[in-house]
Parts: structure tokens; C-alpha cells; sequence
């Protein structure tokens, strides 16, 4: 999955493109106009502000999914809420801007709503944008107290329709996934975002899917290819060609928001993605641009609720950052997205 994992919420198109530095940048080095090293150069001397920090507060999940990027972290003893509470007020006051919720499963424990209340509570919280990511399994232990926080974007992960999401994340975790996206559409204060992975088995049914989270509320979707960061052969047989995601994929989402204009549809591209998409000439570099959040997107088609998130760089990289949950700072998270990890 692209890092950092979960949505970060929905697109938000700003109103005017402003000059932007690092969009220019890219560009340059895509044509061919800059090699890397000169790119790399130009880069450090536009210091990129830490603006996104990932968050894992757990190593506990109920399910197992095969192509879970944590699923080879060994298990370790968990840093203290102290302990983190103190890092994340550290990285607040520092000017970090973003707090995404991430792993292993946040609400398996009490930690992440004890740190999102903190958060939340601050007084420059008018500044922050706060965000969890869950499978669901826990949704009703946690909905009266999810429903007093200001969150921002509230991701569920759910993989297809049961058939095939049962088979990768576990017997009955559709039907809970299900049933936590319902609850969760309807809490005053966060923006509800169906979060699925793409691979061979899911990519057939995508209508009816998306059909199905309508049907209790959804809204808003975001889809990323599943990447093969393990070394099972299993996950490498699930990743998908180039010419299904930038065919029959691309054009099955797309042709479902030309009909269905009550959502929004985002397809997330990692940055290898991204290269493959601008060689098969899917999206222009003279066409990206970055919302209100900060979020680089395509929009192919005017007026279609379909996004293409991208990345350009991998210096985007560099505005990002993850804590993991025994209390380690990564400050490259581009190395989250390897198998060293």
C-alpha cells in the first residue's frame, strides 16, 4: 500500500492552482529536463516541512491478512501511553499537522481513542487533522466514545464482498466491516472512507461493492493496487498487471462515478504505480495538483467524482514520518514500503 496507510479522508480540489515548488520540480525531472542528483539538490535547498506522522499503537489484530505490510514485524513489548502521549505532544508542537492512526488494529485496545482525546483536545486543534484506520471488528466497543472526538477522516478497510474479503481477512469480518461502516456514517464529526486494497480476486465486483457500501451510507471510497511486500507467492500472484489496472480497473471505477455522482472515488498509486501511469499516459504531469490538505491527485475527467492520488517524488517521503507502536520515530518512511521494514 502506499505510505502512509488509510485515505487521510477525501479529496478536497482547491478552488485555485498555486505555483508549487516540489509539482514543478517533478515535472522537470520527468521530462527528462533533471537528473536525480539535480532534482535531489533543488530539493534540499526547499526544506520539506515533517507534515504527516503515522501512528501504530498496537501489534494486535484479530485477523491475518496474508498481505498485511506488519504482518513479519515480530511482536514487541508496546511503548508506554506516557511515553507516547509525550512523543505526539513533541510532534504537535513541532508543527506536525497530521496524525493518521494506523496499526496494528487501533481499536483492539484503549490506546489510540486515549491519544486521538488528547489530540483532540488541544488548543490549536483548528490546525490539525486527525484520522484513524480500522478493520471494524471493535466498532461497537468504541462508537459512543468515537462519536465525542473531531476526526477528521475515519477509514474502514473491507477487501470486495464477503466471498473474497472472508477469504484474505477472515471468516465474518465482512459482515462486521459491514456493520461498523454503518454505525461509523453516522457519527456527527468524521468523514467515513471505504478503504480496499485491488488484486485478481476483487477487481470483478467492484460495482456491486461499491453498491453495497452505499446501501449503509458510504460515500466516499479509496482503492490502492495491493503491493507484494512479503514474500509469500500467494501475494505475488494477487498483484495486478498494468494492463488490468489501467484498463478494465481504471475504467470500471471511473464509469461508476459517471453514474453515481452522490460519491467520491479515489484510486491511491504508490509512486512505481504513478510512473507506470504516466508512461501509459493515464495522467499528465501539467494536470496534477494539490488540494487543501496537501494531497497530490489527478482528476482525469471534469465533473466525474473520480481522484488519482499520486506521487510524484520520493521526497514526498520526506514529509512523512511513522511512530511505531514500541516507540520508535522512522523519519524515512519511504523504508515502510520494503520488505526490510
Amino acid at each position: 500500500m502506499p505510505a502512509p496507510a488509510g485515505s487521510k479522508g477525501p479529496i478536497q480540489p482547491s478552488l485555485f492552482r498555486r505555483p508549487d515548488r516540489e509539482i514543478e520540480i517533478a515535472k522537470r525531472l520527468w521530462q527528462g529536463d533533471l537528473t536525480p542528483r539535480e532534482a535531489e539538490e533543488e530539493l534540499r535547498h526547499h526544506p520539506a516541512a515533517l507534515d504527516t506522522l503515522s501512528v501504530e499503537t498496537n501489534m494486535v489484530c484479530p485477523l491475518r491478512c496474508e498481505y498485511c505490510y506488519l504482518n513479519d514485524r515480530p511482536a514487541t513489548t508496546s511503548a508506554s501511553l506516557d511515553q507516547v502521549a509525550g512523543l505526539l505532544r513533541q510532534a504537535a508542537d513541532a508543527g506536525v499537522r497530521r496524525f493518521a492512526f494506523v496499526g496494528k488494529e487501533p481499536l483492539a485496545d484503549q490506546r489510540a481513542i486515549s491519544l486521538l482525546g488528547l489530540l483532540d483536545a488541544r488548543n490549536d486543534r483548528s490546525r490539525l487533522q486527525l484520522g484513524l484506520v480500522t478493520n471494524g471488528i471493535f466498532a461497537e466497543r468504541h462508537v459512543d466514545r468515537l462519536s465525542e472526538l473531531r476526526l477528521d477522516y475515519l477509514d474502514v478497510s473491507v477487501d470486495g464482498l464477503a466471498l473474497q474479503n472472508d477469504v484474505y481477512r477472515g471468516r465474518g469480518s465482512f459482515d462486521k466491516a459491514r456493520e461498523a461502516i454503518r454505525l461509523f456514517c453516522q457519527l456527527p464529526n468524521s468523514a467515513l472512507v471505504v478503504n480496499s486494497v485491488l488484486h485478481r480476486g476483487n477487481i470483478g465486483e467492484l460495482h456491486a461493492f461499491l453498491d453495497a457500501m452505499q446501501d449503509v451510507g458510504a460515500r466516499h471510497f479509496s482503492f490502492a493496487p495491493v503491493l507484494d511486500l512479503t514474500d509469500s507467492e500467494a501475494i505475488a500472484g494477487m498483484s495486478l498487471e498494468p494492463q488490468k489496472l489501467f484498463g478494465p480497473v481504471w475504467e470500471s471505477l471511473e464509469s461508476y462515478a459517471r453514474t453515481s455522482r452522490t460519491c467520491q472515488i479515489m484510486l491511491d498509486l504508490s509512486l512505481g504505480w504513478t510512473a507506470l501511469a504516466l508512461q501509459k499516459g493515464r495522467i499528465r504531469l501539467d494536470t496534477v495538483a494539490r488540494d487543501a490538505r496537501g494531497v497530490t491527485y489527478v482528476k482525469p475527467q471534469s465533473g466525474l467524482p473520480f481522484f488519482v492520488k499520486v506521487q510524484i517524488l520520493p521526497q514526498d517521503t520526506w514529509h512523512w514520518a511513522r511512530l511505531t507502536h514500541d516507540g520508535y520515530y522512522l523519519g524515512r518512511l519511504r523504508s515502510t514500503a520494503t520488505r526490510e521494514y
